[in-house]
């Protein structure tokens, strides 16, 4: 596990964004769950997804997943890469690639990922495991 916190430096967690080809922050979102939207049951989705509404169930599939904002998510999370630039999670997160958690996220659940990256002032309680993930 890597704390991070804003200063530059290999151990920031900006290094991370730059170190991924391409960056997450100039990915094209193939989905967005907007503030103000709830979704109840699963969603499973390919590509990028960025959720900053309620979602009150698991999250699957895809290539980048962003909690953002607002956003409150009661279920495990699984892709590629996992980012949580804030609001809340209640629940698992699994990753092929990289788990990232930046302020003022929130999340409550067990972290597994061969990369995990934690910004200074996140609040996590759980384990972390950081090992390649067996296909499934």
């Amino acid at each position: 596990m890597q704390l991070s916190d804003d200063r530059p430096g290999p151990s920031s967690s900006r290094a991370l964004a730059a170190s991924h080809e391409p960056s997450w922050e100039d990915l094209e979102r193939t989905g967005i769950l907007g503030p103000g939207t709830t979704l109840t049951g699963r969603l499973s989705f390919s590509g990028r997804v960025r959720i900053e509404g309620v979602v009150e169930g698991d999250v699957l599939g895809g290539e980048l997943l962003i909690v953002a904002g607002t956003a409150v998510v009661r279920g495990s999370l699984r892709a590629r890469t996992v980012v949580v630039l804030g609001g809340t999670v209640e629940g698992d997160i699994r990753a092929d690639v990289a788990i990232e958690l930046r302020v003022p996220a929130i999340v409550t659940g067990d972290l597994e990922a061969p990369q995990i990256f934690l910004d200074r002032g996140v609040q996590f309680v759980g384990r972390c495991q950081m090992h390649p993930l067996p296909d499934e």
